[in-house]
């Protein structure tokens, strides 16, 4: 699929480009107007290939297609009776 783009004086169209390992339900179609592919959860972008904040690794070798959360330690800070 293909979607307008907009030049100065020239109406063209460019692929979608969807990243396949981002996309909902392999559908690999975007929005006519912008370009936009259907992403899956937790995934952004335009192509679908960028994991949303606070999440990792959609295209890494461990496990594709997948964003996973990132855990961030809890710190505390313990402070002396006074």
């Amino acid at each position: 699929m293909h979607f307008d783009t907009q030049a100065v004086l020239v109406r063209a169209c460019a692929a979608c480009d969807c990243e396949l390992l981002g996309v909902a339900d392999n559908d690999t179609s975007c929005n006519r107007v912008d370009g936009q592919c259907n992403c899956k959860q937790d995934v952004t972008g335009r192509r679908c290939d960028i994991c949303t904040d606070g999440y990792f690794g959609l295209l890494t070798a461990d496990d594709p297609g997948t964003c996973k959360r990132q855990f961030r330690p809890l710190l505390f800070v313990i402070t002396p009776a006074v």
